[in-house]
């Protein structure tokens, strides 16, 4: 499995996890069916292969960073603007999901606050509205340092999502990221990355605080809170032995099913890579024609930037994944 194969898995296993989750959604663990399907309706009443704001933002955030090139924070907030007002990138075009501290962001930002400035920044805005769009970002951080990924995933959070415990769960999704990508072993790699942050952060500052509060967090509800979306999403990952395995036990958390499916599914993606994701589930997802090769120029831009591969290599795979 070369690199590209992981990017790929990464990014459809995100966008595949969301729309596993769309129909469950809201609905108690001890409510969820026997038997997690590939299907639709169900609490949004979508087609079957909708992804909700999850893969959106996500999409909004891997298209701004390969057509960028860079980190530019006010192109992503504007690609989130235009996602709500007029449904960029939504699946069917049309958004019908959004969190409130999301909301409150993209008001902002549509009144000319610029966007990293943009996310509330209080106690009770630490949704999973930044978590469930990180994983491009940690993708287009692998192979810097430390400091930069995470500096990266702190700007990142707070276009949206302003307060520290955000900030520092999306930097922790990066530095996990970052363990996998070097090789460590799934049971290992958590401790490894909570460990790496460590090691960034000055003790007792807001951010050291804040990461002891991830580490230690016991609750496994399924809940829209971004410590308990990290916290499922990786438990679902790091014992699965597949991509369908782990995402079915994300959504079987219940509650805010998609979003924890989400970013399980674009981590079991990464660690299975693009083949462990169901062919079936992909070719069902709800992307048009021009997404889904914009989506994969952004997989080869995010490989290209790792270094790993030759030109001719990346192009002959091009030809053979966008023909």
């Amino acid at each position: 499995m070369n690199h590209l194969d992981r990017i790929r898995g990464a990014l459809y296993g995100h966008l595949c996890g969301d729309a596993l989750g769309v129909p469950y959604e809201f609905k108690a663990a001890s409510a969820l069916p026997a038997t997690i399907l590939w299907t639709g309706h169900g609490s949004h009443g979508q087609a079957p292969g909708t992804f909700s704001d999850d893969g959106s933002l996500m999409l909004c955030s891997t298209l701004s960073l390969s057509e960028r090139g860079s980190f530019d924070a006010t192109d992503m907030g504007r690609r989130f603007l235009r996602w709500w007002r007029e449904g960029y990138l939504a699946a069917g075009g049309e958004a019908f999901d959004i969190g409130g501290a999301t909301t409150r962001a993209l008001l902002r930002i549509e009144q000319g606050v610029p966007a990293l400035e943009a996310g509330p920044s209080e106690s009770r805005d630490n949704g999973n509205g930044s978590l469930m769009r990180i994983l491009p970002m940690s993708l287009f951080g692998l192979g810097l340092s430390l400091d930069q990924q995470a500096d990266l995933a702190h700007r990142a959070s707070r276009i949206t999502h302003g307060h520290v415990r955000s900030q520092v769960c999306c930097a922790l999704h990066s530095a996990l990221v970052a363990r996998l990508w070097a090789g460590d072993a799934r049971e290992a790699a958590f401790a490894a990355a909570c460990a790496d942050l460590r090691g960034l952060y000055a003790a007792g500052d807001a951010f050291a605080e804040e990461l002891t509060h991830v580490e230690t967090f016991e609750k496994r509800g399924g809940s829209g809170y971004v410590v308990d979306c990290l916290r499922c999403a990786w438990d679902a990952v790091r014992d699965a032995g597949s991509y369908e395995e782990a995402v079915v036990r994300a959504v079987r958390y219940g509650n805010d099913t998609d979003t924890t499916a989400a970013v399980a599914g674009g981590l079991a993606g990464f660690v299975f890579g693009i083949d462990g994701v169901p062919q079936a589930w992909r070719d069902a997802l709800r992307l048009e024609g021009w997404q889904r090769v914009a989506l994969e120029e952004a997989a080869l831009a995010l490989a290209a930037r790792t270094g790993t591969g030759n030109a001719s290599t990346l192009a002959a795979e091009r030809l053979e994944f966008i023909a």
